[in-house]
């Protein structure tokens, strides 16, 4: 949802874990059992921030034998105005570099958000490490995609080790998944509630933080997996995937914003993370950023 949202320059929300019902890429099948997700991507696009809630508000809320008992009810956005936001930021991390036109959009978009009023502090949280959330997060999609091997008698580490010295980090993760013990897969996503804590103990004291959503503008169709070509040349497929493990390892709401073009014309999107449970805080945020930045702009031709 946030990658398209970024390259298309629409509005685009992945919600708190387990609000949309089907949170996965695609539906299960008709009749099928299938418990929650815990890396949850889907989620409402819009024209406008707006729109963002409204869709929302249709699609979240339990469904089947939950619907018996719960209710869900949306909290009022922390505030109605820019200004008052107080906004974490990071623009640049040398594991997963810029592109120098998403990095210049981005760069400005800042800047404007600064001549707003708005109080910006740089830097990661306080107790969040960036790489080893990504090591979480990849280790559970890994284990979503190509799932664990149940049978611990196949358990082989130094087979394992002996790959680890010869194969890509994606084939290294995945053999990792089929033959770790089932002790080590549920440590993982005990690492994965800790992430959760840990942002949201900085938002107690910040409302929404701000980040890239992909380090390149839209590529051309390509088999999964294949190098992408860029303006600062030849880079990992897989580091798509880098800006929305944040949100998407700690279940927390990110809406993705449209804040302007390249000289080339190209969409560039900013990425919203807000608080665990408190999506209407970030899409809010980015219905006020549109009065200052600009929302959706029809492309050419689609007017």
């Amino acid at each position: 949802i946030r990658i398209p949202s970024a390259w298309t320059g629409i509005y685009g929300h992945k919600p708190t874990l387990n609000l949309v019902p089907f949170r996965g890429h695609i539906p299960p099948m008709p009749g099928a059992v299938v418990p929650p997700p815990t890396l949850p991507v889907c989620g409402p696009m819009a024209r406008s921030a707006e729109d963002l809630l409204i869709g929302l508000k249709t699609l979240a809320g339990p469904e089947g034998d939950d619907a018996v008992a719960y209710r869900w009810t949306q909290p009022a956005p922390r505030h109605q105005t820019l200004k008052p936001f107080r906004v974490g930021y990071v623009l640049e991390h040398p594991a997963c570099p810029l592109t120098n036109e998403v990095r210049d959009v981005l760069a400005a978009a800042f800047e404007g958000i600064r001549k707003a009023g708005v109080a910006m502090t740089e830097g990661w949280p306080e107790g969040v490490d960036p790489t080893a959330q990504l090591a979480t997060y990849m280790y559970l999609v890994s284990l979503v995609v190509f799932g664990p091997q149940l049978d611990e008698s196949k358990y082989d580490e130094t087979r394992r080790i002996a790959w680890e010295g010869t194969r890509s980090p994606l084939e290294v993760v995945t053999a990792q998944v089929q033959t770790d013990p089932w002790k080590k897969i549920t440590a993982r996503d005990e690492e994965r509630m800790i992430a959760r804590a840990t942002w949201q103990r900085w938002f107690q004291s910040h409302d929404v933080f701000l980040m890239p959503v992909v380090f390149t503008t839209a590529i051309p169709h390509m088999p999964t997996g294949s190098p992408i070509k860029t303006s600062s040349g030849e880079r990992p497929y897989f580091d798509l995937l880098w800006w929305i493990s944040f949100a998407t390892l700690t279940g927390c709401p990110a809406t993705v914003a449209p804040v302007g073009v390249t000289r080339d014309g190209l969409p560039i999107g900013l990425q919203i993370m807000g608080p665990y449970l408190e999506d209407a805080t970030p899409i809010t945020f980015a219905a006020r950023l549109a009065e200052v930045l600009g929302g959706f702009v029809a492309p050419k031709g689609y007017a």
